[in-house]
């Protein structure tokens, strides 16, 4: 799940017992998921594309951390 306003729709959909578990910092959408897989004990995140190996644009990363 995505901090910020991207995130939003996404929030929206989740049940009302639906927890928040930890948090994690991420250069890109392929970090992310090895992250998560990890967390979630899930086994190695082996990706689709590449163009989730790009890091989020900086444009990205401060309506995360900033909200907007």
């Amino acid at each position: 799940m995505v901090a910020g306003p991207d995130g939003d729709d996404l929030r929206a959909q989740l049940d009302i017992d639906a927890r928040l578990v930890t948090t994690f910092e991420a250069h890109s959408p392929f970090e992310a998921m090895m992250t998560f897989h990890r967390l979630m004990e899930l086994g190695p995140y082996r990706g689709v594309s590449n163009d989730e190996r790009r890091a989020y644009s900086e444009e990205a990363l401060m309506r995360q951390f900033r909200g907007h």
